[in-house]
């Protein structure tokens, strides 16, 4: 019998009843820092991936409205393939989830079962805990309620790695009517990330400064170029390696990028510590 993985960030990162969580999710759109409105109808074509963040909506949850609406508008596809941030991880690699997802929106059917099943390991484990994935589905069983989708979790991994399995990854699901996300935030500074700025710099002119080195490298589609300005400037992007293999899977496609949406988590709670966040397009 088929295993359904249970919400594990209801309640903290979004609402826990679908009623409020529902309100939650079009408050996020209506915000100030959102795209100003609730897409209603298919108005574009072509959107192919997105960077979308992951923190609780509250903070993030109108930054990643404008990736979703940009997605909604251009056609939810058959499958979308939701790349993650593996935090609990303690060791590197490239894992999948076999399993369907139930948020308070309901269940999301997971494409494993259709897929060639070899290609990457399976583990329940590294997913148990996992936010990063989960709090993007509730967007969008939004917009679709019988959605399908194929969970990829990211751990440490190399330039190397990073090149096979974007390979991989895209065999896998070539099949498919597809979209791929990759869910990161950027830079944590602050005392609590034990990332303060200097004396005398504003936390969120420090931290902007290090995120624009590390979007420039995303817009431009330069997964390599990412991985070593974020280790030699050392920002502490927590899912950097799903982005670079987001971005390594569609070298092939002749693609536009657009920067939607950029702040800190101080746009919306001032603060010593801060959070950055962008939302990203990758568009035909």
């Amino acid at each position: 019998m088929k295993k359904t993985r249970n919400p594990v960030a209801s309640g903290r990162f979004y609402p826990f009843k679908k009623d409020l969580l529902e309100e939650k999710i079009k408050n996020c759109f209506n915000h100030r820092l959102g795209p100003g409105d609730v897409p209603v109808k298919n108005e574009s074509k072509g959107f192919k991936a997105g960077m979308v963040p992951h923190a609780g909506y509250d903070f993030s949850g109108p930054c990643a409205a404008h990736v979703y609406k940009k997605l909604f508008e251009s056609g939810i596809p058959e499958v979308v393939v939701v790349i993650g941030t593996l935090h609990t991880a303690d060791f590197d690699g490239i894992f999948l989830d076999d399993r369907d997802y139930r948020t308070p929106l309901g269940e999301t059917k997971n494409i494993f079962g259709e897929l060639d099943k070899g290609k990457f390991k399976v583990r329940h484990d590294v997913f148990d805990r996992e936010h990063s994935i989960e709090v993007q589905l509730p967007f969008l069983q939004h917009f679709k309620k019988d959605l399908e989708f194929l969970p990829v979790g990211v751990s440490g991994i190399d330039q190397e790695k990073i090149v096979e399995s974007a390979e991989k990854l895209y065999k896998m699901v070539e099949g498919f009517e597809t979209v791929f996300l990759a869910s990161s935030d950027l830079s944590h500074c602050g005392p609590r990330y034990g990332d303060k700025p200097p004396k005398g710099v504003d936390i969120r002119d420090y931290m902007e400064e290090k995120d624009r080195k590390a979007i420039k490298h995303i817009l431009e589609r330069r997964p390599y170029e990412l991985i070593e300005t974020v280790e030699k400037e050392g920002i502490t992007m927590c899912g950097a390696q799903s982005v670079a293999l987001m971005l390594q899977t569609l070298k092939d496609f002749d693609l536009k990028s657009e920067l939607l949406s950029y702040y800190s988590s101080n746009e919306i709670l001032d603060g010593s510590d801060a959070v950055g966040y962008a939302g990203i397009s990758f568009h035909l």
